[in-house]
């Protein structure tokens, strides 16, 4: 088995975990609190979309855009490639997927994310 590319996320615990970054492909999922963990993987996404070629889509269902954005203007980054969206609704996401094919995926929280019409829905 060769080893596959791996993209840095700017976060050295997590890179070394993943054993240098993550691999092409790969599905990657973090816990933990949202104050410490959204934060973060936020300041992870940077990395992947400034420093390289493609596009970052950061999914968010639990912050709205204008919260995230008073955040990394706070942090003092923003990068040009990387895409939000405010949303909970899969096939919509899928969708925006679709469109801009983005080379790293960001879902914030996987547990707030439904498909429609799967009994398997949450309500708030």
């Amino acid at each position: 088995m060769e080893e596959g590319e791996r993209a840095r996320t700017g976060i050295g615990e997590l890179d070394r975990v993943l054993g240098g970054g993550v691999v092409r492909g790969s599905v990657v999922l973090v816990g933990g609190s949202p104050e410490r963990a959204s934060p973060r993987l936020l300041h992870a996404d940077e990395p992947l979309a400034g420093r390289r070629r493609g596009s970052v889509l950061y999914v968010s269902g639990e912050e709205s855009a204008a919260q995230v954005k008073m955040r990394a203007e706070r942090s003092a980054w923003l990068a040009e490639s990387l895409y939000f969206l405010a949303e909970t609704d899969l096939t919509v996401i899928e969708a925006h997927v679709a469109q801009l094919a983005p080379r790293v995926l960001v879902v914030d929280s996987i547990q707030t994310m439904f498909l429609p019409g799967s009994s398997r829905r949450r309500e708030a």
